[in-house]
């Protein structure tokens, strides 16, 4: 099975999701003037950002992973590669996705050595 998404943390450790991908297109600030009797006017600032989020079953190596990358022994460093998420629309084009939050991962056990994750990875600014 293709990886759907691989997270690469900021110390470059990397992770693949095997599961099924939300994307939500977020665009903040947008609005939208209305005036009796008028055409409303839009003001769009064009801050549009991603949030993805992905159910996955991992196996107990990658929670581990995965945990290690939640709770490094010392803070990451954010720059203009890393964290990031590689998220396949196909075998071959993808999304790059730079992350200023990884919302923390809710797991559940689901059968030996299986774990059903579900995580939240928000776009940050290039």
């Amino acid at each position: 099975m293709t990886a759907i998404i691989t997270y690469t943390h900021a110390d470059a450790t990397t992770l693949d999701f095997d599961g099924i991908p939300t994307i939500t297109w977020i665009f903040p600030n947008k609005t939208i003037e209305r005036q009796n009797n008028k055409i409303g006017i839009t003001c769009d600032p064009n801050q549009v950002y991603r949030v993805v989020q992905c159910t996955a079953i991992l196996t107990s190596t990658q929670l581990d992973t995965l945990n290690t990358m939640m709770m490094p022994s010392t803070a990451p460093t954010y720059d203009a590669t890393d964290p990031k998420i590689r998220l396949y629309r196909d075998g071959t084009n993808y999304y790059d996705i730079l992350c200023a939050v990884i919302t923390p991962p809710k797991a559940t056990h689901v059968s030996d050595n299986r774990w059903s994750v579900q995580i939240e990875f928000t776009e940050r600014t290039t």
